[in-house]
Order: C-alpha cells, then sequence, then structure tokens
C-alpha cells in the first residue's frame, strides 16, 4: 500500500538524508502491500532513514492494515494498539528509548502523528496569571478501603520534601480510578490528597486534582493543564523503576518538565523487580508506537468537576 509508505516518507524527506552516518541502530518497518522503510539512529537521536528493506536492522515493527485503522479512525491510540499486540515487535526495543529522546525525532513523531488525527499541540496558557511551580504526584496503589501502599507513601514522601523546597510551588494530584490501582468510590487523589493535609500541605496549595487512568493519561493531563496555568517549573514524582518510561512520555508533550526518582526501601523487592521488568516492556512498546503514530493524545479534553478536579468527560468513562 504506497500510500502507508509516503505517509511517513515524505515526513522523513523533510527532515533528513537518505542514509545516515554513524549508525548505532536502524529500526525497519513493515507496512501493509509490502511496503517498508527503516529510521537510522546514531548519537541519541534519529540520524537518516532508508526505504525498502534492508538486512542490518536492530529491530522490526510489522504493522498490519487493522492497526493502522484503529488509530487513524480515532478508535484506538497507537501505545493501546502496541501494548495490546496490534503490532508484531522483532527485536530489542529496550535500547531504543534513548535513541528515540532526541530533537529530530521528536519533530518526526509529531508531524507523524498529525497523519493520524494530530499530535498535542504546544500549550498556549493565558497570558494574564503569574507563572507558577508545581508538583505532580503520579498515582500508586490503595487498597479497597483507601489505605496508601507503601509505594504511594513514599512517593507522598518526596512529594513533600519537594514541596518544602520550594514554599511557592503548588501541588498537583493525580489518580482516578483503575483496577490496577483503586477500586474504591473515592478518586485515588482523595486519599493521597487527605494524607498531605494530614501532614500540613494545605488545601489552598493545591493546583489541579487530575483524575487520570495510567501514566500517558498523567502526562497528557498535565499537558492539558499547561494550556490553561502558566507553568515555569514542572517536577513529576514516581518511582525509580517507572521514571524512564515517564520521562519519555513527557520528552514528547512537555519536555521542559522534570522527574524526581523515588527510590523504594518499604516495598517488597520481588514486586519491585516484576514491576521493573513490566516497565521496561511498557517503555519499549510505548517507543515503538511513537515511532509508527506518534505521541498519543486525548480523544477529549479533561472537563471541569469543580474544587481544581479535571476528569474526563462522562463519555470518556470513569
Amino acid at each position: 500500500m504506497r500510500v502507508v509508505v509516503d505517509r511517513y516518507t515524505s515526513v522523513l524527506h523533510r527532515l533528513l538524508p537518505v542514509g545516515g552516518a554513524d549508525t548505532g541502530a536502524g529500526v525497519q518497518v513493515l507496512v501493509p502491500g509490502g511496503g517498508a522503510f527503516g529510521l537510522v539512529f546514531g548519537a541519541g537521536d534519529l540520524s537518516g532513514w532508508w526505504q525498502g528493506e534492508r538486512p542490518d536492522h536492530t529491530c522490526r515493527a510489522i504493522v498490519p492494515a487493522a492497526a493502522l485503522d484503529a488509530v487513524a479512525s480515532g478508535r484506538s491510540t497507537g501505545s493501546s494498539v502496541v501494548m495490546s499486540g496490534g503490532v508484531d515487535l522483532e527485536g530489542d526495543w529496550t535500547r531504543m528509548h534513548r535513541a528515540a529522546s532526541g530533537r529530530r525525532f521528536r519533530t518526526y513523531a509529531r508531524r507523524i502523528a498529525d497523519g493520524f488525527g494530530g499530535a498535542p499541540r504546544e500549550p498556549e496558557p493565558p497570558t494574564d496569571a503569574d507563572p507558577v511551580d508545581v508538583v505532580a504526584v503520579l498515582a500508586a496503589p490503595n487498597d479497597g478501603n483507601g489505605a496508601l501502599s507503601p509505594m504511594a507513601l513514599e512517593r507522598l514522601a518526596v512529594t513533600v520534601a519537594e514541596l518544602e523546597r520550594d514554599p511557592a510551588a503548588r501541588l498537583v494530584l493525580t489518580g482516578g480510578f483503575g483496577s490496577q490501582f483503586n477500586t474504591t468510590r473515592r478518586p485515588h487523589w482523595y486519599y493521597s490528597g487527605a494524607w498531605l493535609a494530614a501532614r500540613g500541605v494545605s488545601a489552598e496549595r493545591v493546583a489541579a486534582r487530575l483524575e487520570t487512568r495510567h501514566s500517558y493519561d498523567d502526562v497528557l493531563f498535565l499537558h492539558d493543564l499547561a494550556g490553561r496555568v502558566p507553568l515555569r517549573r514542572t517536577v513529576v514524582v514516581t518511582s525509580d523503576y517507572h521514571a524512564e518510561r515517564v520521562a519519555f512520555l513527557l520528552g514528547q508533550v512537555l519536555p521542559a518538565a522534570e522527574v524526581r526518582a523515588v527510590r523504594h526501601s518499604l516495598v517488597d523487592p520481588a514486586m519491585l523487580d516484576r514491576l521493573r521488568r513490566h516497565d521496561i516492556a511498557a517503555l519499549s512498546s510505548t517507543v515503538a508506537a511513537t515511532m509508527l503514530f506518534g505521541p498519543d493524545r486525548l480523544s477529549a479534553r479533561p472537563v471541569s468537576g469543580g474544587d481544581r478536579v479535571w476528569r474526563f468527560p462522562e463519555t470518556e468513562g470513569t
């Protein structure tokens, strides 16, 4: 299907030369109709490309027509298609996130996203408000009674330290509902906020409560917040095993944000090892999805739930 290859190569033609010196890694992409092209990476960024098949690739992605249609139609995001197995990935993708973190790759990814409905745009905050620093803490599990897990407590302890370090900074709480972290009737941010309030973090310091479902939601809601509030400095608190994936996601849509990686002493080491392995696989899938479809976007802008709460419209689910 020539038009599919052209969608990619027309972007690459405008950005880069064919080939690429000092090749560190090559990614081959096969699309419906026998089309193929490749991306060349070196020195931490996209450095060139080729059209057609070549044997000397590090990784390969085989993209069926159904995956392209699902993303182009807006029925699915690129990351959900890849993570659900809708694209066949071959080779060692674990090394690709560093190569795919450069400026040229970000430009390529955003232009590819335009062909699949558009990438998140640069935030355009109001000009009549003073810029603020924010510290955003990403959600970790709570139990069925709302008790916070050791992982959540250690993230919150680092959040308190960040807020004490910058007394003018505002707090952003994240986390709504999800089978993997919160199955109660209240959003996760409610329990985090209550714990912080008991330790002297006043409600007035809360800039936003983001009712998110997963890591990509967290990043995209923060990006949306940056279009409502002028953010001067954004610090995102998460676990060390999760930090590289969050940094990659932020790099695509909010590159000025900083990540604070929390090392856990209260979490079972075997659990941390499982989570680390899961995140390595998830990061590989996220990088592949970004190469193929560009960064994810929100299908609907978050709406106000009152009291600085931002959530999906009801048609988007919980």
